[in-house]
């Protein structure tokens, strides 16, 4: 909902126009970036409420002839398994009420707002944000670009969005890099520094389970 939302009310042009410059081939680029995350967001979520809410045996069909293809046959156990999630997910969903589904909207509103707010919090620790609104609307973008990057949580491409994309409300242009890795350090290292600790125990409880 959001994506087209901010395009609304802020504007391509606001949004992409990087230094006030509105043809230059990094605002093209990162325009169509943008585009394509949406499209394959869009789809995916697309693909799952056909599955959860209207035919999720229809799904599992589907799932399943794909993987029946020879040099797909190895996923096919999976694509069984994930079907029957479809399916067992789409009965339970049925039985919640319409409160459910306000609290669930709620709270996924406010937990991904929070998130996209993250740079104005960090910026005004240390400058003037004076335009909040536009801010918040460029992080949002700028997820759904890190969203069809193919390096884990987009590193380096982040880094590098971050500093073009954003360094416009930086008015210390030199310490741009600082920043972006600061935002990372908020952001994305601590779930590397959690996921360290805590795969390896994941790990090794799945499999003695499994013995």
């Amino acid at each position: 909902l959001m994506f087209p939302l901010v395009m609304l009310f802020l504007g391509q042009s606001e949004l992409f126009n990087i230094n006030g410059v509105a043809s230059s081939g990094v605002s093209t680029s990162f325009f169509t970036i943008a585009i394509v995350g949406y499209s394959l967001k869009l789809a995916f979520l697309l693909f799952v409420s056909y599955g959860l809410f209207i035919n999720p045996r229809g799904v599992k069909r589907l799932l399943m002839n794909i993987c029946s293809i020879k040099f797909l046959r190895k996923w096919k156990d999976g694509a069984e398994r994930t079907g029957d999630d479809f399916i067992v997910s789409s009965q339970e969903l049925k039985t919640k009420r319409f409160s459910f589904w306000i609290s669930s909207f709620a709270a996924t509103f406010l937990s991904w707002s929070s998130r996209y707010f993250v740079v104005n919090t960090l910026l005004l620790a240390f400058f003037t944000v004076n335009d909040h609104i536009l801010l918040f609307g460029r992080q949002l973008i700028m997820w759904i670009m890190m969203l069809i990057m193919p390096t884990p949580g987009g590193s380096g491409f982040s880094e590098y969005l971050f500093k073009e994309y954003l360094g416009e409300f930086i008015p210390v242009a030199s310490i741009a890099v600082l920043m972006a890795l600061l935002w990372r350090l908020v952001t994305y290292y601590p779930y590397l520094i959690l996921g360290a600790f805590v795969f390896p125990r994941w790990l090794k409880d799945k499999f003695n389970k499994n013995k």
